[in-house]
């Protein structure tokens, strides 16, 4: 009898299996790998966040501290130091821009009620510090009606970012942060702040 040919093990199979089962793995490894960088921006926004909040506060502390020592004091020397200080504090206006900025890109509505976006206020606050005040003797009945209402809005301010309050700053909380929460309304707070007073641009009478 002639021997019988055994059929012959085709390799196409376990190979192709072989090759899918990489494939899946690469799949779920390029997967969790772009959800983990999705998470990572995220995280830094929420950091971002945090930084510009606390560096606000010390925009608007440092900005009305001085503006109640020009209100306090008539000599040049103190003067001139308190408008100097204030200058400094404007070189942080930018971290109080972006905080209102980033609450309205998380609120669910854009803040339509603006009709003054934040850096046009600040610019004009900082522009009328600059230019109020350079003469000898006490300040004009004029330069401190201005003063005060600059000091009435940013003691309005200081009292709204009081209640930023993060304590612990993690990817954890910066995540928490990004999602939204209370610091958006208190951005769009501080929006209308800057949005009471139909003039904030200082002018010689």
């Amino acid at each position: 009898m002639l021997e019988q040919k055994q059929p012959r093990r085709s390799w196409f199979a376990p190979i192709v299996l072989v090759l899918l089962t990489f494939s899946l793995m690469g799949n779920v490894f390029l997967y969790s790998q772009i959800l983990h960088s999705k998470q990572d921006v995220r995280v830094q926004r929420g950091f971002d966040i945090i930084e510009s909040g606390n560096q606000a506060k010390q925009h608007i502390d440092s900005v009305l501290n001085n503006v109640r020592l020009l209100l306090g004091n008539d000599d040049m020397a103190t003067r001139l130091l308190a408008k100097g200080s204030a200058a400094l504090a404007f070189k942080q206006e930018q971290d109080l821009v972006r905080f209102i900025e980033e609450a309205e890109v998380s609120s669910k509505e854009p803040f339509a009620f603006a009709e003054r976006k934040a850096d046009a206020y600040l610019s004009q606050v900082e522009q009328s510090l600059i230019e109020l005040g350079n003469h000898e003797g006490p300040l004009t009945d004029a330069e401190r009606a201005y003063l005060s209402a600059i000091e009435q809005q940013y003691a309005s301010m200081q009292g709204t970012i009081a209640e930023f309050s993060i304590s612990t700053i993690s990817r954890g909380t910066a995540l928490t942060a990004q999602a939204g929460g209370r610091w958006v309304d208190i951005g769009k707070k501080l929006l209308e702040i800057m949005n009471e007073p139909d003039n904030v641009l200082f002018k010689q009478p």
